[in-house]
């Protein structure tokens, strides 16, 4: 029995052999059961009749696998051993007890009574070796949410009474998310904000379940500066797979030896005891689902089942280094004066949130290619303005199509007016055809595009097809990378929440502009006719059927169509495929 004395919240662990638990990957083995200090018992109930009591800050998982508290699951469709089902009752019970929490191998989740949980696996016992024999030892162990980062300092603290009493430094300090040794360590817990241990200086950090945090490259550069020079500093992340984001570069690299870190990989089949029988065990657990089966048990990720790309045609882009770069520009290949480029443009107000951005392409022959990119979000659209001017000279008159729902309209009228830019692309209404694109400006086109529902739709479509039928080259890793999270958000698709979207959007416009009768002339013998789509592959990537028509340029009124559940602004013309 542990000491009473020390805040925690396990009290007691028993070790355990030969059981298992059912897990959303089969059968997983049970390590320990933990028992825990008393909580407050709350019961939860689901639309689908069952019911769990437990912990308020017990955790479970989201229909997308994303982790949540007990407490705020009212109305919350969650992973169950039956699917998902809604938690339509969450209720404090009144009364406290001790509640026992399970160590697991595998992915750290198991079913409590029929519902998908979570317990973290840690690094504890490489820690504490690291607190104990370096004097003055600053460990800092992060986690996405603060309890979780808690539950990994309780972990380690029973890990320490369980020493032998040679091995134990004193204790000079001693709580819930602090812990200082009389050698002069100190370790910490805390969320993985940007602002957790900033200006703080760390020979060790821990980063737990570094795939699911938020908005991860604004924490990475916050955060892993506090790591000190010393020969002896290191990171160490663990994580469960969340498609191909941060973690899966990370570990990709790992495995070429571009990055520092040092790679750990523990497939199924180098575990003690598992064999092919236990393999086809497993997989009909899964339903014999490769996929997840790869995933979760051959360290193979898997692209986020939303994203506008598919997950294999994500793992098969790879970027390439630019031949320059400076100050957001990257050139990937040299204009050429014999050849033929495009270049699309977004546009952001330079506060330092989203970004401005062009991507450029040559469209003298098929495959298209991505020769050049900027990408900003400092500068000022003033300045953006020369930025095209430049690039787009560089490129041989580059043809130039730019986004204008918002301060697009400053950067065009720049271009046109003070840089007397000859080669913009500007748009019309052309009724049930959809827009029309030509070059320079007439009494009823605007320059520029704007992003409608339809024009956005129809991009994504031919851009997914473009990219996964090898028909448009990108070299760029930004680009590349905001592919990846990429998803499905309603009837649309947008970045993930953390994530950015502005090099992908270029794209979505390039996309778009493939279909036009321009773009046909200005790519000549290249231009991908339509046969080359496969009408019908398109019309399935569409949400909408059929072409919706009321002669009215009123863009207020709202109408649904027939095949579709949202809802649209009318307009004097919608186009889809079908």
């Amino acid at each position: 029995m542990l000491s009473e004395s020390i805040e925690r919240k396990f009290v007691e662990c028993f070790s355990v052999d030969d059981y298992e638990v059912l897990s959303d990957t089969g059968f997983v083995d049970i390590t320990a059961s933990n028992k825990t200090i008393p909580y407050q018992v709350f019961e939860l109930t689901l639309d689908n009749g069952i019911s769990l009591l437990c912990a308020d800050n017990h955790i479970i998982f989201t229909e997308d696998f994303q982790e949540i508290f007990a407490k705020d699951s009212l109305g919350v469709s969650i992973v169950t051993v039956n699917g998902t089902a809604k938690v339509i009752s969450v209720v404090d019970l009144g009364y406290e007890e001790h509640m026992y929490d399970l160590s697991v191998g595998g992915n750290s989740r198991y079913y409590s009574n029929g519902i998908l949980s979570h317990n973290t696996t840690i690094v504890v016992a490489t820690i504490l070796h690291y607190a104990i024999f370096n004097k003055d030892a600053r460990i800092a162990m992060l986690a996405n949410k603060l309890d979780q980062a808690i539950e990994i300092m309780d972990r380690l603290q029973i890990s320490y009474e369980y020493l032998p009493d040679f091995l134990k430094p004193g204790v000079k300090q001693w709580n819930v998310k602090s812990v200082k040794l009389d050698n002069g360590s100190l370790l910490v817990a805390a969320a993985s904000s940007s602002s957790a241990i900033r200006g703080k200086s760390f020979g060790l950090v821990y980063l737990d379940e570094q795939a699911h945090i938020p908005r991860y490259q604004e924490f990475a550069a916050s955060v892993l500066p506090v790591l000190s020079s010393g020969k002896n500093s290191r990171l160490i992340i663990s994580s469960t797979p969340n498609g191909l984001n941060q973690f899966y570069d990370v570990v990709s690299n790992a495995r070429l030896g571009r990055n520092g870190y040092w790679l750990k990989e523990v497939p199924w089949d180098r575990v003690p005891g598992r064999d092919e029988a236990w393999k086809q065990r497993v997989l009909a657990d899964l339903n014999y689902d490769m996929l997840k089966f790869a995933q979760e048990y051959e360290l193979e990720f898997q692209g986020s089942s939303g994203t506008l790309l598919s997950g294999a045609c994500l793992k098969s882009l790879q970027s390439v280094a630019p031949i320059s770069s400076k100050d957001g520009l990257k050139i990937y290949v040299e204009a050429d004066p014999q050849r033929t480029y495009t270049m699309n443009c977004d546009v952001s107000h330079g506060k330092g949130l989203d970004y401005s951005t062009i991507s450029v392409h040559d469209i003298t022959q098929l495959p298209y290619t991505q020769v050049a990119t900027f990408r900003s979000n400092t500068i000022l659209p003033e300045d953006f303005s020369e930025i095209i001017n430049t690039l787009g000279r560089y490129y041989n008159q580059a043809y130039c199509l730019i986004e204008n729902n918002d301060i697009g309209a400053v950067v065009t009228r720049t271009l046109w007016d003070d840089f007397e830019y000859d080669n913009l692309i500007s748009s019309e209404g052309a009724g049930r055809l959809g827009k029309k694109l030509s070059l320079g400006i007439g009494r009823r086109t605007d320059i520029g595009i704007r992003m409608t529902t339809s024009v956005k739709k129809l991009g994504c479509s031919l851009l997914k097809l473009l990219v996964e039928q090898g028909q448009l080259v990108l070299n760029d890793a930004d680009t590349i990378g905001e592919l990846n999270t990429f998803s499905k958000k309603g009837t649309s698709y947008a970045a993930e929440e953390g994530c950015h979207d502005d090099c992908v959007m270029p794209l979505v416009a390039f996309g778009w502009m493939t279909s036009t009768d321009l773009f046909k002339e200005l790519a000549g013998a290249s231009g991908i006719k339509t046969s080359d789509y496969q009408e019908n592959q398109l019309a399935g990537n569409l949400l909408a059927a059929g072409v919706y028509y009321n002669g009215s340029s009123s863009e207020d009124e709202l109408v649904k169509f027939e095949g579709d559940n949202s809802w649209w602004k009318k307009c004097d013309y919608t186009l889809s495929w079908g």
